[in-house]
């Protein structure tokens, strides 16, 4: 009888992942290892673009990722994207909702862009208000 039911719930669950692109995904945890297998900053700004209300940490994946695919060459360039700029309002909008621990890893994020532009001078000093 046990066997049977755990049969018959098998046969009931309908697995239907979310296609989003070439990419699928469950949840959160799944949506961050996504970002993590994008190899350009270009795919990642896509990914966000389709994408403004995700959450949080996987805001903060997609700005970590960035900072690993730019090459120091490409870095002005993309400062001058306005995908990026919607990706840093995004997150700058939820500072105040955002314990110490995700402020952290959201400026350490920042910090591989190695890169400097007036926009992101201010989203540092916003951070560590």
């Amino acid at each position: 009888p046990a066997a049977a039911m755990v049969l018959w719930a098998a046969r009931s669950v309908q697995w239907r992942p979310c296609l989003v692109g070439a990419r699928t995904y469950v949840d959160s945890l799944n949506r961050r290892m996504v970002i993590k297998s994008i190899q350009s900053a270009q795919e990642v700004l896509q990914h966000f673009e389709g994408r403004p209300n995700t959450d949080t940490p996987t805001l903060e994946g997609m700005l970590k990722q960035l900072g690993t695919v730019t090459k120091p060459g490409e870095v002005q360039h993309l400062l001058q994207d306005e995908r990026f700029h919607k990706l840093l309002v995004s997150l700058e909008s939820r500072f105040e909702n955002m314990d110490a621990d995700t402020l952290a890893r959201v400026g350490t994020a920042m910090a591989r862009l190695r890169g400097s532009s007036p926009e992101l001078t201010d989203f540092a000093r916003r951070l560590a208000e």
